[in-house]
């Protein structure tokens, strides 16, 4: 396969380099598969005799006069990176001289590629009209104003059509390389790719910064900033045009020939965003994590709910070990969300809010609105921790008015469970999960809240269980040597018992076309594989539920050494989460169980 480098001066480094030793690394390992592809003999040509690049090295060119005709052209970025800058380079001569030269080859066959800012090259000659494209996500909109018969998706990392292939930011030159070594052989592509360290990467829309994007045109910039202080509210396009000063069917042209996007998406682009920000930046626990996400994408009354089932908790193993359910640290305190474990008082909790002050529950104005002046006045008071205190006050005030605001659950509120008090010195373990159990699922299928954790059992815990012939708290059988591993099975197993109970009811609770289960991703897992010696290698770890199609059911994966981490990462992706990595140090992970995936 003979493969053209068109070159231009100020090319690039970064890009013609990743072309040039990915296409270089590709033949080098060619021969060491059984039926190795043909040779890619690639070659640089330019419209120039001299050729720099964008940081003054020489690059040996050979004229396209003097080139023969190639089976593939492929067209780095230009070293310019901004829209003015861009502009002017491309109107100089020796772009049209390549637009000549493009044309050519790209009439006598040739598949044309070009990725970042080589893009527009590309477009200059109009090969792409009519033409799925992609480009540098920023240049989006200089993109669409000056090449409107193109069919731009900047959301997407490669994008091939007939006779040409594009890619974009880049990085993506790695990428638009690959796909082309591809067409030859997926498995040397594949090699290559390990080889390099490549993942499979098919968007770049988690890299995009929407305001960048928002401040190429002063209407969509003005509703940029209105969205973004109402990413928890509701969205209205009426109330959007009043604030930007404009009528909606304008303010709906402008955010398409900007951005493509109508306002509602943007809208939700911004929250995605936002979530996104929060998932990488923060130390919360994994329900948190989702839950974070679930409130900038579909407010609920409840962030989160946390529920246990045994009130036996640790008392000198820390906070960490107490609790489930963690918003991570505030000026370097624990911050957690117990567990309910009354039945009574969860189902005080979610149904019967008609016991608020009716003045209260009618109130319109925001207490916080109301005395925003004062709170602005108070934060430039404050130091940096104690800045944070209030900043998590806050937020705990804004989402409990939005709970009382909230309108009640729209399905029928159960009875009072009352309390299930303990019979002897026994805990009603199993009569407690059913209960809690059916007001976990009501609460998501009245749509309360979209995330959950429930607590079983802890590491410290003190619980009996007595059903399963324990005598003693959990806690100290599992330090008892030797081990009663008779005893400790049981409990494993009764817990596993418990967990069925709640995805039975899931599963028997209709929700669109399935039910709750199929449209969930939930994550079972204990603290240690083995409790007496606190390891967590080989941890056991089930994942449930189908999460709307994204999940494979009835798959058993085990890792070799693997970091536990996937799973994690695998859970939230399950559950929708733009999420390509999770964790911190050690437990970072950003290969996901691909196993499981769907």
């Amino acid at each position: 396969m003979r493969i053209h480098l068109l070159v231009l001066d100020g090319v690039f480094d970064l890009g013609l380099a990743a072309l040039t030793d990915t296409l270089s690394t590709a033949n080098a390992l060619a021969g060491s598969l059984e039926q190795p592809p043909a040779p890619i003999e690639v070659t640089l040509v330019g419209v120039r005799r001299r050729v720099r690049t964008a940081q003054g090295l020489t690059v040996p060119v050979v004229p396209v006069h003097g080139a023969q005709s190639p089976d593939v052209v492929l067209v780095p970025a230009l070293g310019a990176k901004m829209p003015d800058t861009l502009a002017a380079r491309l109107g100089r001569a020796d772009v049209a001289d390549a637009v000549v030269a493009l044309r050519r080859w790209s009439g006598a066959g040739a598949l044309a590629g070009a990725a970042c800012t080589g893009t527009f090259l590309l477009a200059e000659s109009a090969l792409l009209d009519g033409q799925r494209a992609t480009t540098s996500w920023w240049l989006a909109p200089m993109f669409r104003q000056r090449y409107p018969r193109v069919l731009l998706d900047d959301s997407r990392m490669l994008v091939n059509s007939a006779g040409f292939t594009t890619a974009g930011a880049a990085l993506a030159h790695l990428d638009l390389a690959l796909g082309i070594v591809r067409n030859c052989s997926p498995t040397l592509a594949a090699l290559a790719a390990r080889y390099l360290l490549v993942e499979a990467r098919g968007s770049q829309a988690e890299f995009v910064i929407p305001d960048h994007l928002a401040h190429a045109d002063p209407v969509v910039e003005r509703f940029e900033s209105w969205a973004r202080q109402r990413l928890a509210h509701g969205f209205s396009l009426a109330q959007a045009a009043v604030a930007t000063g404009t009528s909606e069917r304008t303010l709906a042209r402008r955010l398409q020939g900007v951005l493509g996007r109508s306002p509602l998406s943007y809208f939700q682009d911004l929250r995605v965003e936002r979530a996104v920000h929060l998932l990488r930046t923060s130390t919360d626990s994994v329900d948190q994590i989702a839950a974070q996400h679930f409130q900038s994408v579909a407010p609920s009354p409840y962030r989160s709910l946390e529920a246990a089932v045994t009130r036996f908790r640790g008392t000198d193993e820390g906070t960490t070990f107490q609790y489930l359910s963690h918003n991570g640290t505030v000026a370097g305190e624990t911050n957690v969300n117990p567990s309910e474990e009354s039945p009574h008082a969860f189902w005080d909790r979610l149904f019967n809010q008609g016991t608020v002050e009716p003045l209260l529950r009618k109130a319109r104005a925001s207490v916080l609105d109301s005395v925003g002046g004062q709170i602005t006045d108070l934060q430039g008071k404050l130091g940096a921790k104690d800045q944070q205190r209030l900043d998590q006050h806050l937020t705990s005030i804004r989402e409990l008015e939005a709970r009382l605001s909230a309108p009640l659950a729209s399905c029928e509120p159960p009875a009072d469970p009352g309390e299930f008090p303990d019979i002897g010195s026994n805990e009603q373990i199993i009569e407690k999960n059913a209960v809690m159990s059916d007001l976990v699922v009501l609460a998501l299928a009245c749509g309360l809240t979209h995330t959950f954790s429930v607590m079983y059992s802890t590491c410290g815990s003190g619980a009996v269980f007595w059903m399963c012939g324990a005598a003693d708290g959990h806690h100290y059988l599992n330090h008892t040597e030797p081990s009663p591993w008779s005893v400790g099975a049981a409990i494993a197993r009764f817990n596993m018992e418990q967990l069925a109970t709640l995805l039975t009811k899931l599963r028997d609770t209709p929700e669109g076309a399935g039910n709750l289960l199929e449209h969930s991703s939930i994550l079972c897992c204990t603290e240690h594989s083995e409790g007496w010696s606190h390891s967590q290698d080989d941890m056991p770890m089930l994942i449930c539920g189908k999460g709307g199609g994204r999940l494979r059911g009835n798959v058993h994966f085990r890792g070799a050494g693997d970091n536990t981490t996937r799973a994690l990462l695998t859970a939230l992706r399950g559950a929708g989460l733009p999420l390509t990595e999770f964790g911190y140090e050690a437990g970072l992970s950003n290969a996901p169980l691909l196993e499981l995936e769907v």
